[in-house]
């Protein structure tokens, strides 16, 4: 049985009449492919995305294999072949992935301080892969001399990065879609870092109500999809939605309305996502968020000197 399901997942599904394949299977997920879309039945550990069905996987996972046709029927998605699996959706209670715009407990000020906590937070306890590092040095000279031993597609993603943020601050689609397409794509595993971190940047322009939320939305559906890999196509489909994990909702509001202590629980919740991509997209958040704030005020932030 299906526990929980994300409400435009359910709505696409009960709309299928086409055959879907089940595309990969992972040690606690599996993912379908429909119609160029990828859905994702996850179990609940690894939390709510916009794409997903939560469902308890361990019994069937040994009865699953790629190419096995997918259909839905009588308000289940059922996995052909011997044996058939079967997910029933009608007792699953509905998600909505839609990220609203967040009221700013202290208003921008405090909105302010809440970054400045959440990147010291951060550096003290997160990993060296993807954004990791630059989170690590934000603000010392080994980021803007490009010093050290980071990556050098990691600097420069970071630089475009800063670039897609000069972008939205000046709501400008042209600029935005020429620092987007360097980052989409970037780096490595199922949602690379430079997907990651633009997720996250939608996220955090989309809880503060930033103008360039639905700009930068509309700028990456015109980019080309073969660049990155079909989960993170999937994610970046949603975030162009303003449609979001629940990690990420939470990180969202975190630094919204958070006294330091919850702020900091949340943001070491964020890091252990996956290898990177819970570092790659707090970063996305944070600078996104910004976006919000007074030049004069993002001047004082971590990240201003490598602007």
């Amino acid at each position: 049985m299906v526990r929980v399901v994300s409400a435009p997942v359910m709505e696409f599904l009960r709309s299928r009449q086409s055959v879907g394949v089940v595309e990969s299977v992972f040690s606690r997920a599996v993912n379908l492919r429909w119609d160029n879309r990828t859905i994702s039945i996850l179990e609940r550990s690894l939390g709510l995305f916009p794409n997903s069905l939560v469902a308890p996987l361990k019994k069937v996972l040994p009865l699953l294999d790629a190419r096995r046709q997918v259909v839905c029927r009588h308000g289940a998605v059922v996995v052909l072949g011997a044996p058939v699996v079967s997910f029933d959706l009608r007792q699953a209670a509905l998600w909505n992935p839609r990220l609203g715009v967040c009221n700013l407990d202290g208003g921008l000020s405090a909105l302010r301080n809440r970054l400045a906590i959440a990147v010291e937070a951060a550096g003290s306890e997160v990993a060296g892969d993807g954004f990791g590092r630059i989170i690590q040095s934000m603000g010392t000279p080994a980021v803007n001399s490009g010093g050290g031993s980071m990556p050098q597609w990691s600097l420069s993603g970071f630089k475009n990065a800063l670039a897609l943020l000069e972008a939205c601050r000046d709501e400008n689609p042209r600029k935005m879609r020429r620092a987007a397409a360097e980052l989409i794509g970037l780096g490595v595993g199922l949602t690379p870092s430079g997907d990651d971190l633009i997720v996250g940047m939608l996220a955090g322009l989309a809880g503060v109500g930033h103008p360039s939320a639905l700009k930068l939305a509309r700028t990456i559906t015109g980019l080309e999809p073969h660049r990155t890999t079909q989960v993170a196509q999937a994610l970046l489909s949603h975030a162009a939605r303003l449609e979001f994990s629940a990690r990420l909702h939470r990180l969202v509001i975190a630094l919204a309305r958070a006294d330091s202590r919850w702020l900091r629980k949340e943001v070491s919740d964020a890091l252990a996502w996956g290898a990177s991509s819970g570092a790659d997209s707090l970063l996305g958040v944070m600078l996104g968020m910004s976006a919000a704030l007074p030049f004069e005020a993002a001047c004082s932030l971590p990240w201003a000197s490598s602007v």
